[in-house]
């Protein structure tokens, strides 16, 4: 065999072997180096997501200041995006609407309207008849009564100033306040009816009591009857009544509480002065409403507050 052939030979194989050590070298660094890589790449990654947890946790253990004041720097936007909105709600503290001052914006306005059965003649005048109760509802407010029911009190003073009882139970002395207006109904402004004085209140005693006019219809015509006598004036704004028998506390004048709840006086001189058709067909009392001008029997009946009371 040809020597020179065989060396060439050898050297064709050390030059494979060194060859394959070569790329097995090179192979090996570069494996060492790709998962040096992301072995250097993964601990600040892990790093960054293992401290906003650390720092979420915080948050959601510790109270709002807390978690912004122990977050480390690298997780304290995350802190804080949880821990602002908390405190931001902590501060937020409910607090309620006071109401509104009565009359600091003019005061409630607007209607009320009801239904009724039947709607009635105007109540005007209530010692002419026929007397309905459903009439006297159409005028409600229009007038006031003389006493009131307060505090478990039936004789608490509205429209009366003082009043009083004698020791023997033979009369009752009344003193209205002063300055009891009559309030014109709509569409009679520019008449002034005067004000509620004793002499008006006689009218209304007497004409009402069936004992002191056996022709009335008033609806408390008969509980007037069974403790009155007749009205007298004493002066301006006192007046007199005989009772029929002693009576020492509860008078049938009252809005509730003595006897039958009454009503309150209302101007009958009216019919003297305005003719008793006007008067049956317009109602005037003290009260914070008037009569409207629209009240038509089978049909409607209103009535409007007053601006000043």
């Amino acid at each position: 065999m040809d020597l020179s052939l065989i060396k060439k030979r050898w050297a064709l194989v050390l030059f494979a072997l060194g060859s394959l050590l070569v790329i097995a070298a090179v192979a090996c660094g570069g494996d060492d180096g790709v998962d040096a890589a992301p072995s250097g790449g993964a601990a600040p990654a892990a790093a960054a997501t293992a401290e906003p947890a650390e720092g979420a946790a915080a948050a959601a253990t510790a109270k709002p200041a807390e978690a912004a004041a122990t977050a480390k720097p690298a997780a304290g936007g995350a802190a804080a995006a949880t821990a602002q909105p908390a405190a931001t709600v902590a501060q937020a503290v409910a607090t309620n609407t006071p109401a509104p001052v009565s009359g600091a914006m003019g005061g409630p306005s607007g209607s009320i309207v009801y239904g009724m059965r039947t709607v009635e003649s105007v109540y005007g005048i209530g010692y002419v008849g026929p007397y309905r109760t459903s009439a006297t509802r159409q005028i409600g407010g229009v007038e006031e009564e003389l006493f009131v029911f307060e505090n478990g009190n039936p004789m608490s003073p509205n429209l009366i100033d003082t009043w009083d009882i004698d020791v023997a139970g033979t009369r009752a002395r009344l003193t209205l306040k002063k300055g009891l207006k009559w309030q014109s109904p709509i569409g009679f402004e520019d008449i002034d009816f005067g004000e509620l004085n004793a002499a008006e209140l006689v009218e209304w005693f007497n004409r009402s009591n069936a004992t002191t006019n056996p022709d009335t219809t008033y609806g408390d015509a008969g509980d007037f009857a069974a403790i009155f006598l007749e009205a007298k004036v004493i002066d301006e704004y006192t007046v007199e009544i005989g009772l029929v028998s002693p009576v020492f506390y509860c008078l049938p004048i009252s809005q509730f509480g003595c006897l039958s709840a009454a009503r309150g006086p209302h101007k009958v001189t009216s019919a003297d002065t305005e003719g008793i058709e006007w008067a049956r067909s317009h109602h005037i009392g003290t009260g914070p409403y008037v009569q409207s001008d629209d009240c038509v029997p089978g049909d409607r009946c209103s009535v409007e507050a007053i601006s000043e009371h």
